[in-house]
């Protein structure tokens, strides 16, 4: 296996066509291919300004997290009955390929703050085919996209989205959301949130104290029997420091310092001559805002049946 550690000035920034959002592509597999190219595996961030439809991916897989801001919802139209609310660090799993489309989930700014205010709550937010849109007549009537897949009909909850707005977002904050896409025939992936703000949890087995009350950790088991050969797993630190090491074969170790905002990719594990389980063990160190959740983001990207014909 070999390690490498991404910074935000390895990142690659773009700018939306339709000028509502902005990607970070943190890495795309291959590393020299783009979105145009059958490309096997992307992780990538995104600042949201305007909610709306997404891209489709045929073919790929697709996990969505929020970071902070704004939160959505979205509605596929291979699923006409449902929508999906986006908590903060809570992935999402679905087909790249479906029709989807996302709203802004409301906005306690917008709705709750001024509730006791004595001015004049009926201000036009939105207008809709020449007729301004009050709050109040927001709860009833809701702004789609022209291409969406979903009707107000199927909506029960107040939303909020400028799909079709002339004015723009009516939302205080943007949406920061993170993103994995796999190709389905050649990769499976998960994501789970590793969060240190349950350090104070006695309960939880995996994030522990050592005996001076300084050192909180995690610990990840990587079982040969239970791991892919060629696969890789990727690390991204959300507003904290860490020390990873990695714990190998014969008292072996590989270990690394990442700051907030920096990703660590570990590739071409293969432990089929292991004799034993390995752990990479995750050493909380910093947390540089204090008013935001610290977490790190876990990917596993393992090949189908155990292909190696995975390019790099």
């Amino acid at each position: 296996m070999y390690w490498t550690i991404k910074e935000k000035g390895d990142y690659n920034h773009m700018v939306w066509r339709n000028g509502k959002g902005k990607s970070t592509q943190i890495h795309i597999e291959p590393s020299n291919f783009t979105l145009n190219d059958p490309f096997t595996w992307r992780i990538s961030q995104a600042v949201v300004g305007c909610a709306g439809p997404f891209s489709s991916f045929e073919g790929y897989n697709r996990t969505l997290l929020i970071l902070k801001g704004n939160k959505l919802s979205l509605f596929h139209r291979q699923k006409p009955n449902e929508s999906i609310d986006i908590n903060y660090f809570e992935p999402y799993n679905f087909n790249g390929g479906w029709e989807t489309d996302s709203i802004f989930l409301p906005n306690e700014y917008n709705y709750n703050n001024n509730a006791n205010d004595n001015t004049n709550n009926n201000i036009a937010i939105e207008q809709q085919n020449n007729n301004f849109l009050t709050i109040q007549q927001l709860n009833s009537k809701l702004s789609i996209s022209p291409n969406s897949p979903i009707t107000p009909s199927t909506l029960f909850t107040p939303t909020l989205s400028c799909s079709n707005s002339s004015i723009g977002c009516p939302q205080k904050e943007e949406t920061y959301d993170f993103s994995v896409i796999s190709k389905e025939s050649e990769i499976k992936h998960t994501v789970e949130v590793i969060s240190f703000d349950k350090k104070f949890n006695p309960d939880d087995d995996d994030v522990f104290i050592d005996d001076d009350q300084s050192s909180i950790q995690h610990k990840i088991t990587i079982d040969p029997l239970k791991i892919e050969p060629n696969s890789t797993l990727v690390f991204y630190c959300y507003n904290l420091e860490a020390k990873f090491t990695h714990h190998g074969d014969e008292k072996s170790k590989m270990q690394a310092d990442l700051y907030s905002d920096q990703t660590l990719i570990i590739k071409d594990i293969n432990l089929s001559k292991s004799k034993s389980p390995q752990t990479i063990t995750i050493q909380f160190l910093k947390k540089p805002k204090s008013n935001e959740k610290s977490n790190i983001i876990f990917i596993k990207l393992e090949p189908i049946g155990g292909s190696t014909n995975i390019p790099n």
